[in-house]
């Protein structure tokens, strides 16, 4: 048995770069982090559900030694990003190619997890490959239909009430999540509650006190605007996604990973992309959870970015 030991609650911003914003041809605002080497591939990182471009500190230091300049938006209302509604999945790659514009960046890779996926996905089929050289999702949510086998109880139980009504989602987020994420210091009391709960193979990754920080500053930055801007994502994932799978450019190079001990959301989501996205590449994790199949697996995913880059 694998004992979580925190000895402090004492909040590290430190570990922080400040975020950065990117004003959009609509005026919106699109804020977002930058880690690892400067000067590395780009590689842009879309956060899990709920969450925000912070997540993409967890990378840092794999992309800092491996040479991968990591880029990480945060979504409509979270972090430092205007909310606006109604939107759709398929609004997503304008808003990614005017982010690269404006960094000017003309090639880069995609890493999409959990809930990142379908927005890592979606930009497969709007991006042109002369752009995006190819897309690793890890442990992602696939189209969500009425089987809801597998998937964390707590969020299956948001999904059922998202289908009856966006008021009681908000409701359930808001009991469950909001009013305890809503500040710096409640969140990171929460983070060392909760992360007690993750499989073992996950909560290992909690041991290092910089994970306990990060999780409890993208959890904060998902709901420091309130519950509305994550409904609205979560909506997202219940609504049809607008486009099919196998309208995805062959052309860009598709990674599918995710762990066969995935307790948040079950492998055969994998498998469903999969079988959608004939060209793409799966691999399955034995003994891998929803977080651990990035963590441990980095030279893996050092070999298969760095292929993406060689294959352009």
């Amino acid at each position: 048995m694998l004992i979580l030991i925190i000895k402090s609650t004492r909040i590290m911003n430190s570990i922080f770069p400040v975020s950065k914003t990117c004003e959009l041809k609509d005026n919106r605002i699109l804020s977002y982090y930058e880690f690892g080497d400067p000067n590395g591939l780009p590689v842009l990182y879309f956060h899990g559900f709920p969450g925000s471009g912070a997540e993409g500190r967890f990378i840092h230091p794999f992309a800092q030694k491996e040479g991968f300049r990591v880029i990480a938006p945060s979504r409509s209302g979270m972090g430092k990003s205007t909310f606006y509604s109604p939107r759709k999945l398929v609004d997503w790659p304008q808003d990614v190619i005017q982010l690269a514009d404006f960094l000017e960046i003309e090639e880069f890779s995609i890493l999409g997890i959990s809930g990142g996926a379908p927005y890592a996905l979606v930009c497969g089929r709007y991006l042109p490959v002369e752009r995006l050289k190819g897309i690793i999702t890890i442990s992602g949510v696939a189209p969500i239909d009425n089987d809801l086998h597998g998937i964390e109880p707590l969020f299956r139980i948001g999904l059922r009430l998202g289908r009856l009504s966006k008021k009681l989602m908000s409701f359930g987020l808001w009991m469950f999540l909001t009013r305890r994420y809503n500040t710096e210091n409640k969140a990171l009391k929460a983070t060392i509650r909760d992360v007690r709960s993750f499989s073992e193979k996950d909560r290992f990754i909690f041991q290092n006190r910089e994970n306990i920080e990060i999780y409890s500053r993208l959890m904060y930055e998902a709901f420091m605007h309130g519950t509305r801007p994550v409904t609205e994502d979560a909506s997202i994932y219940l609504s049809p996604w607008g486009f099919n799978l196998s309208e995805i450019n062959p052309k860009i190079p598709i990674e599918i990973w995710h762990g066969e001990s995935d307790e948040i959301l079950p492998y055969s989501m994998a498998i469903k992309l999969a079988g959608q996205i004939k060209h793409a590449n799966l691999s399955l994790f034995a003994d891998e959870g929803h977080l651990s199949t990035v963590f441990y697996n980095t030279s893996i995913l050092v070999e298969r970015i760095k292929q993406f880059f060689k294959e352009a």
